[in-house]
């Protein structure tokens, strides 16, 4: 039996993922779709509180009804000590900004996972283990043997890139910033806001998570790990002692899980002209989550790179393409000057790397790299 032809692979069911495949599926629903999950569900996720702009895009991809339904947590506010030892709320409210939410992600993940599911030529779950372009097209494969063909494919494997890596298209790596994850039981379901509390050696963050659980992450940068003793819970618990603000909202002597380790920098992808693969999402290009904008920036960027890949197969226009990439390069830019304005705002510590590093780097096009 030959590989079974499609004409458009997405790698990855992640919010970016299903936004591509969603939206290919109203705007082109002629095309052959075929849309991988590598079957992570089931992974650890981090409390997201995303922003009032995603109420737009879940609104265009029909999906604001069942958000609405799906028992998320309105957040009017957010509640920080950055730049100073005081506490300031930032409430969306009187910013004329409606309801940020805390989200339950695993389930608006499930619930894109089916909606996208739905709508397409088949589903496939696997892990990708090859993919090489042979003519004007791209040949999968995956670990369980079965062969897949494209006339264009998407990569939304989030930070891995996994696709586009294959393709020789390496991330360019941007910081050395990790989250250093725990979860504990919280009692305290009524103080759903984020909490940020900058120290020496970078940021913490607390939310209130579903199912009367809590995250708690020191965000720092990866050579600091060892000497903060964030690996282990000991160490995590003892430099979480030493919080003014964090360390106060956490069941401080309860079950700990974890601390878990996972990459948090800043990364962008370049998309190859002439090569048939856009990558969406963190795949594209990956921010740090003191902006808040994760999550956002995959929703709208898998609906823009379904768009453009839609009017290169239907119409061969390359103008959708184009508009992308430019998209991807504009907002990364933009994203910089935000982050590096916000950083600048905490300057208690201007000697420590951390700061330094975040308070003096250049921005794009010629940034700090650091090469993977």
């Amino acid at each position: 039996m030959g590989p079974a032809s499609y004409d458009v692979v997405i790698s990855g069911a992640g919010p970016a993922g299903c936004a591509a495949a969603i939206t290919l599926a109203d705007y082109a629903p002629d095309l052959r779709i075929c849309l991988i999950d590598a079957g992570h569900g089931g992974a650890r996720k981090a409390g997201d509180t995303v922003p009032p702009s995603i109420a737009p895009i879940l609104r265009h991809l029909g999906l604001w009804p069942t958000f609405l339904s799906s028992g998320h947590k309105p957040a009017h506010r957010s509640v920080s000590a950055w730049g100073a030892l005081h506490i300031a709320t930032n409430e969306y409210f009187f910013l004329g900004s409606d309801t940020a939410w805390q989200l339950d992600r695993r389930v608006f993940e499930q619930s894109l996972t089916e909606a996208a599911a739905a709508r397409l030529s088949r589903f496939e779950t696997g892990v990708i283990a090859g993919c090489r372009q042979t003519g004007g097209c791209l040949t999968v494969t995956l670990k369980s043997g079965a062969v897949l063909t494209a006339r264009y494919a998407i990569d939304a494997t989030g930070r891995a890139a996994a696709l586009s890596r294959m393709m020789t298209a390496s991330p360019v790596i941007f910081d050395r910033l990790v989250g250093c994850l725990a979860f504990a039981p919280d009692s305290q379901t009524e103080r759903n806001e984020l909490l940020i509390e900058s120290f020496e050696a970078g940021w913490w963050y607390t939310a209130c998570l579903p199912r009367g659980r809590r995250v708690v992450a020191c965000m720092t940068d990866a050579e600091q790990i060892r000497p903060l003793g964030l690996r282990s819970a000991e160490g995590f618990r003892a430099r979480l002692a030493n919080t003014r603000y964090v360390e106060a909202v956490t069941n401080g002597d309860g079950p700990l899980d974890g601390p878990h380790v996972l990459a948090a920098n800043s990364r962008l992808t370049e998309a190859q002209p002439g090569l048939p693969l856009l990558p969406a999402g963190d795949a594209a290009f990956a921010t740090d989550p003191i902006c808040g904008q994760g999550i956002v920036n995959a929703l709208r960027g898998g609906v823009y790179a379904a768009y453009a890949v839609a009017d290169w197969l239907l119409r061969e226009d390359p103008k959708g393409l184009d508009r992308y990439r430019a998209w991807v390069h504009a907002s990364f830019a933009s994203y910089q000057m935000v982050l590096r304005d916000f950083y600048a705002v905490e300057a208690r510590w201007p000697d420590h790397p951390f700061w330094r590093r975040r308070q003096t780097a250049r921005l794009s096009p010629a940034p700090e790299r650091i090469r993977q």
